[in-house]
C-alpha cells in the first residue's frame, strides 16, 4: 500500500501544519520577539552612548571660516573597527582653492616689479640726459663752441643712478666737432675719469686729443721760431717747412723736414732731411755741403713751448702727424670741467 507524504514542517514548534498552533505558542513566540527587539535597541542605546562620551573625551576641532587644508574620508575595508569606528581614516589633500588664491598675489607682485623697474629705467634715463647736457655745456663754454658745432657726451654704461648716488661718474667721453685751443681750431675728443656730480670739483684726470686738418696745422706752424712758416707740407710723421739760406749773395730756397716728439711736455722738432733746390740731403751731407756754414742753425734740434695752446692744467703727451692731420695729445690730474680747468690757457717762459 502506497504511503501518504509527510506533511512540510514549516518551523513553527508543529510538526503538521494542518493541525492547528495553540494560543500558548503563538504567545511564546511573541514575547521572544519582543525580547529580541528590546535587546536590539538596547545594543544601540550603549553604541549612541559609547559614541557620545568618546566624542566627550575628544571633541572635534572647531572649523576655521578660513583652512590652509581639508579632510577628505574614505572606508579602507582592510581594518578592522570596534563598533563605534565606522572605519573612516583622516587623510589631507591640497585645498582646491589654494591656485586661486594665490594667482592675485603673484600677478601684483609681477605689476609692482614692472612698475618698480619701469620708473628706475625712466628716472636712470632723465638724470643720464640731464648730467649729459650739463657737461656738454660746461666743454663747450670752457672750449669756446660755435653754434653749430656738434657736441656728443657719452657716461658711459651701467646704471647711472648708482653712479650718482656715489657722487662721482666714473667715465666721461665728449667729443666736439669744432673746438679751439689758443687760436687752435680743430675736432676735440675728451675723456675724463671720476668726475664729481659737482663741476667745480676736479675731476681725477682728463685727458684730450686735439686733431687740426693742414689750416689749424699752419697755424700751429707760425710757433716754430727762426723758421718760416708757409707753407708747411705734413707727411707720414714729419712736418716740412719752408726756409732759406744765403750764399754767393744769392738767396737759395731750402725745405726742411722735421720729425716731431715730445719731451717733458715739450715739442721738439728734430731735422731728418734737408732739400736744396732740387736736391736732397741728409742733416750730415748738407753739414759738409757749401750751405753747411750758413745753414747750421737748420741742423739742431728745437724744442718749442706749446702751453699757451693747451688748458693751464694739462701737459702735452704727444704729437702725431699724418698727410692729413696734424693730433696734439695731452692729459692732467685733478682737472675741474667748469670754471678754469679747461678755458685757462697754459703760459710759456720768455725765449733766452
Amino acid at each position: 500500500m502506497d504511503r501518504e507524504p509527510e506533511p512540510f514542517n514549516w518551523g513553527l514548534g508543529a510538526s503538521n501544519p494542518a493541525q492547528p498552533t495553540s494560543d500558548e505558542s503563538l504567545a511564546r513566540d511573541g514575547a521572544a520577539a519582543r525580547e529580541a527587539a528590546i535587546a536590539r535597541e538596547a545594543a544601540i542605546v550603549r553604541a549612541n552612548a559609547a559614541a557620545r562620551a568618546q566624542l566627550v573625551q575628544n571633541p572635534p576641532v572647531e572649523r576655521q571660516r578660513e583652512t590652509v587644508k581639508k579632510v577628505d574620508r574614505y572606508y579602507d575595508p582592510s581594518v578592522s573597527y570596534n563598533p563605534v569606528d565606522l572605519g573612516f581614516q583622516e587623510v589631507e589633500i591640497a585645498p582646491k582653492g589654494f591656485l586661486r588664491r594665490l594667482l592675485p598675489v603673484v600677478v601684483t607682485l609681477a605689476i609692482l616689479g614692472g612698475i618698480v623697474v619701469g620708473g628706475t629705467i625712466a628716472v636712470d634715463g632723465f638724470l643720464r640726459d640731464s648730467a649729459s647736457n650739463l657737461i656738454g655745456d660746461l666743454v663747450g663754454s670752457a672750449l669756446k663752441v660755435e653754434d653749430d658745432a656738434k657736441v656728443d657726451v657719452d657716461l658711459g654704461g651701467g646704471l647711472f643712478l648708482a653712479q650718482a648716488a656715489s657722487g662721482s661718474i666714473d667715465n666721461v667721453s665728449v667729443d666736439v666737432s669744432k673746438a679751439s685751443f689758443g687760436g687752435l681750431t680743430g675736432a676735440l675728443a675728451l675723456e675724463a675719469k671720476g668726475v664729481p656730480t659737482s663741476p667745480s670739483v676736479p675731476s681725477d684726470s682728463v685727458a684730450i686729443a686735439l686733431t687740426l686738418d693742414e689750416e689749424g696745422a699752419l697755424a700751429f706752424a707760425t710757433a716754430l721760431q727762426g723758421a718760416a712758416t708757409t707753407p708747411v707740407t705734413l707727411g707720414d710723421g714729419t712736418m716740412t717747412l719752408s726756409s732759406a739760406v744765403k750764399a754767393g749773395g744769392k738767396r737759395v730756397p731750402l725745405l726742411v723736414a722735421f720729425v716731431p716728439s715730445v719731451v717733458e711736455g715739450a715739442l721738439v722738432l728734430t731735422p731728418q732731411t734737408i732739400t736744396v733746390g732740387e736736391t736732397p740731403m741728409t742733416t750730415e751731407e748738407f753739414a759738409a755741403s757749401k750751405y753747411g756754414k750758413v745753414g747750421k742753425v737748420l741742423l739742431n734740434p728745437r724744442t718749442l713751448c706749446v702751453a699757451t695752446f693747451l688748458p693751464e692744467k694739462l701737459t702735452l703727451t704727444g704729437l702725431t702727424v699724418t698727410p692729413a692731420t696734424v693730433i696734439l695729445t695731452a692729459d692732467g690730474k685733478k682737472v675741474p670741467l667748469a670754471g678754469g680747468g679747461l678755458s685757462s690757457r697754459g703760459t710759456c717762459a720768455p725765449a733766452a
